[in-house]
């Protein structure tokens, strides 16, 4: 094992994360080479820096013209040079504050500064590669976005073991996973939660999340380390006054020292800048130290560097102005209201159909989605409206999602006309 990683598990060994690491985990570190020394010089300020892989010209990149005129809020040398592997440290900054903001228990929480990655997807796989191998088991929700198995089971070999959101009556109970959770035998559990909820839009109320952390916190009494991959993907798109409004992350955050908290965010949805591709991964865990923390990150850095390097530095720089803005409040909340109205006006359009019907609501009340339960085939459903210009996603055999947050307004009701109408014909 690199003696660099070995130095980062001695100082993790002091606290339970060191417990945690996969086997991946515990050799991951970023090298004291090229990336480390150049960004070492570019801090240190030199004026003769011959250590990155850039061309320069009186310390400015040499690039196409055509950048120079594209904006005239970021320099074409925001867009093609190279951002730091944890990303921009004013885009890290502002990002943390923007946590703190929405979760405001996190302002007296020791927590790690959050790390820019590639995207969510890119955040999730960092904390496979530090957490999950083949001998790790991940519990993760049922239904669940399709990318989950991917990333923890055909990626890195782990077992996955699936908890059901909702129980036989379709309501939401901690208490139907208990046995789940309880049934793993390894000392360390890996649990994956995503809220809102994606395919089913749905966020549990407070004293749900409570009732989560406290069936995590049981565990850790119990001697278990629990890492909990806190998929925030769709955080802040609350539609109904029983959502929490904070992220399970927050709950977790100080809660035991056997607990690992690590949230999944980004930019995608919560700042309306899709194609960007810039999400962060954050980390909180009680007594764990200054330096337990710096020992974390560089196996983070470690991650990304043998993933992508680095994340974008064009989509990082145009962040970073957006974010400062004046519009950036009104713009980001004038999409969840838009988000709200169309949730509310396709549960009526649903609530308007025979309730006879072979399709089932599942709860929802945050997010992009929701979702039916079908008696029939989803898949020939799909298919059938897909003829007539209808394009809805058919996740297994019996489970179709609608993400209204892609159709107008006035598309909605005919959308779901069209639905319970093939319903009918699937049915004959």
């Amino acid at each position: 094992m690199n003696k660099i990683a070995q130095q980062l598990n001695e100082t993790l060994k002091e606290s339970g994360v060191y417990h945690m690491l996969s086997s991946s985990g515990k050799r991951l570190y970023f090298p004291h080479g090229i990336v480390s020394q150049s960004q070492q010089a570019t801090e240190a300020g030199c004026q003769y820096n011959a250590t990155a892989g850039v061309a320069l010209e009186d310390h400015h990149y040499i690039t196409h013209p055509y950048f120079s005129g594209f904006s005239c809020d970021i320099s074409s040398d925001q867009m093609v040079k190279y951002a730091p592997t944890t990303g921009s440290a004013e885009l890290r900054k502002l990002w943390d504050a923007h946590l703190m903001e929405a979760n405001p228990s996190l302002k007296d929480v020791s927590h790690s500064l959050p790390v820019v990655t590639g995207g969510i997807t890119h955040a999730l796989s960092i904390a496979a590669s530090l957490f999950t191998d083949e001998s790790t088991t991940v519990l993760i929700p049922s239904p669940c976005w399709d990318n989950y198995p991917l990333v923890f089971e055909d990626n890195r070999g782990a077992h996955l073991r699936h908890y059901q959101m909702f129980d036989e009556h379709d309501c939401f109970t901690v208490e139907s996973w208990q046995e789940q959770f309880l049934s793993i035998d390894s000392d360390v559990i890996v649990a994956l939660f995503n809220f809102p909820h994606n395919p089913t839009g749905f966020t549990p109320d407070q004293s749900q999340m409570m009732q989560i952390a406290g069936l995590l916190k049981s565990l850790a009494l119990k001697g278990k380390k629990i890492v909990a991959i806190v998929d925030d993907a769709y955080f802040g798109l609350f539609h109904t006054v029983d959502c929490s409004p904070f992220s399970l992350f927050s709950y977790l955050a100080d809660l035991h020292e056997n607990i690992l908290a690590v949230k999944c965010d980004g930019a995608t949805k919560e700042s309306l800048v899709w194609g960007f591709r810039v999400g962060f991964i954050t980390y909180a865990n009680k007594g764990l130290t200054e330096a337990g923390y710096e020992a974390l990150l560089e196996k983070t850095k470690g991650a990304v560097r043998t993933s992508i390097s680095s994340a974008s530095m064009v989509s990082q720089s145009l962040l970073i102005n957006v974010m400062k803005s004046e519009s950036y409040p009104h713009s980001v909340q004038r999409v969840k209201d838009i988000m709200r109205r169309r949730y509310e006006r396709i549960v009526n359009c649903i609530d308007t159909y025979d309730h006879a019907s072979r399709f089932t609501m599942l709860p929802a009340n945050s997010g992009y989605f929701i979702s039916l339960r079908y008696e029939g085939n989803a898949y020939d459903l799909r298919l059938s409206l897909l003829k007539e210009g209808i394009a809805v996603i058919a996740l297994d055999e019996h489970l179709i999602r609608i993400a209204y947050s892609s159709v107008d307004d006035h598309m909605i009701e005919h959308i779901v006309k069209k639905l319970f109408e093939g319903d009918c014909i699937d049915g004959n």
